[in-house]
């Protein structure tokens, strides 16, 4: 699941790669306006955020923003990519081919990075849920659903699609809630809580 969803990602952010200009200068401004929202992002909503304060933060002109972007939600796709890229780039190998027969074969390791990444952009992970306010890896559904859920629900027996569907609903909305409770109490409940729950699921779903 992982690799196709890693794949993916490279994908769109090499297209994006092949249509900028390939120099230090243009590079140094793209990161700064990045640095410029993730900054932001600590104090303000996305809709609170304008081009003006992306601006001031980084030390360009509007012009210059409008070469990168066209406006700030295409600048907050581009910063998602990337946040979550470098998630991605920290799995170990043997993580990112899970074992479709166990949910905790994949979500023990690499949930536990995603949720230390998340302690470590709280406020970006909080907007991109506002965002996406359907559930967690919103965009990413059809993929997390036919390279792992699909598999790791006919191990259980299941292959009836509309009840596969109403599993994957109720396990992606769980987890979907318990990282905005998260969020909202700041992160400061120790990740083993969660890591925990996730793994009772895959063990109620095998009564």
């Amino acid at each position: 699941m992982c690799i196709i969803i890693f794949e993916t990602y490279v994908a769109l952010i090499g297209v994006r790669k092949m249509n900028t200009k390939n120099n230090i200068r243009y590079q140094v401004n793209d990161r700064a306006i990045e640095e410029a929202l993730l900054a932001l992002l600590e104090n303000k909503t996305t809709e609170e955020i304008t081009i003006h304060d992306i601006c001031e933060l980084s030390g360009i002109n509007r012009s210059t923003f409008y070469r990168h972007y066209m406006d700030i939600y295409d600048l907050l796709d581009h910063v998602q990519d990337h946040v979550f890229m470098e998630w991605f780039e920290q799995l170990p190998v043997n993580e990112i081919k899970p074992d479709p027969a166990s949910l905790s074969s994949w979500s023990n390791e690499s949930m536990k990075l995603l949720l230390l990444h998340i302690k470590k952009y709280p406020n970006f992970y909080r907007n991109y849920l506002a965002r996406n306010n359907e559930a967690f890896f919103g965009s990413e559904t059809e993929h997390i659903w036919n390279g792992f859920f699909i598999p790791f629900f006919n191990n259980l027996g299941v292959t009836d699609e509309v009840q596969m569907k109403y599993y994957f609903s109720f396990y992606r909305s769980g987890v979907t809630d318990m990282i905005r409770t998260w969020l909202k109490n700041d992160c400061k409940d120790d990740i083993s809580i969660l890591l925990n729950t996730i793994k009772a699921f895959d063990g109620v779903q095998r009564l």
